[in-house]
């Protein structure tokens, strides 16, 4: 699991944004000061885009930054998991 921690300040008042991930399904959370605030699904890019939430009334996003190098590991990841946990080896899959 990923996590994301962020300390902010709105009016006066001090809130925790946390975003937590899973390795390797990518679905994850965002919380506001612990209270689930956005979920989403399994996703080979993990974060999605944008995630919308809102903090004491106000609307806020976090914003993903698009990381090819990322992604690429994540989708050669799952494979390699799976021929690292098998009984064949990997020149028996082709």
């Amino acid at each position: 699991m990923s996590n994301k921690t962020w300390r902010i300040e709105v009016e006066g008042q001090q809130h925790v944004i946390e975003v937590q991930t899973g390795s390797f399904t990518g679905g994850g959370s965002l919380t506001v000061d612990g209270k689930v605030a956005n979920k989403w699904g399994a996703s080979i890019s993990g974060l999605p885009p944008r995630i919308k939430f809102e903090v004491q009334g106000k609307k806020a996003e976090i914003k993903r930054k698009c990381n090819i190098e990322t992604i690429e590991k994540r989708l050669w990841s799952v494979p390699d998991t799976l021929r690292a946990n098998s009984n064949y080896t990997s020149n028996e899959y082709f």
